[in-house]
């Protein structure tokens, strides 16, 4: 948790609120939606299994990488974070990230039966809906805090 206080402290995030009273911090609205869609398809009994794998790795974690890399590099060069600050974002945009995205991937082949088209709704519903909260919603927030 130090190496991500320092991209929050970097950034000028509220590292004091979330170290002394996390339950006082209230974050942007898109993305206490992103956590809603997150914790209702890993958390919910009535989902199986299959749709929390695939909200969280294909939905979340294939675009991991493509999305953290600019933001490690721009924060590095346009924003004044040191390498040493931005290396959990470094850590974020690398193999490692997209092989959890490939390892969602080769599960939802394996165990998503191609006749059960009920599971297969729900895996590409929330794999979209978390796919453009990544990629809009949560980008769009931090722009707007610019």
């Amino acid at each position: 948790t130090e190496i991500l206080a320092r991209i929050v402290r970097a950034f000028g995030g509220p590292l004091e609120t979330l170290r002394t009273a996390p339950w006082e911090y209230r974050p942007h609205p898109v993305w206490a939606r992103h956590d809603a869609l997150l914790r209702s398809a890993i958390y919910s009994a009535d989902l199986p299994w299959q749709v929390g794998t695939a909200a969280l790795t294909v939905g979340i974690e294939s675009l991991v990488p493509t999305m953290i890399e600019p933001l490690f590099r721009a924060s590095v060069r346009n924003y004044g974070v040191s390498s040493e600050d931005a290396r959990w974002l470094e850590s974020r945009s690398g193999e490692e990230e997209r092989q959890h995205g490939e390892n969602g991937y080769a599960l939802l082949a394996e165990f998503v039966p191609h006749g059960d088209r009920t599971l297969q709704s729900q895996c590409l519903f929330y794999i979209d809906q978390l796919s453009a909260s990544m990629a809009y919603g949560l980008l769009e927030s931090g722009r707007g805090a610019e």
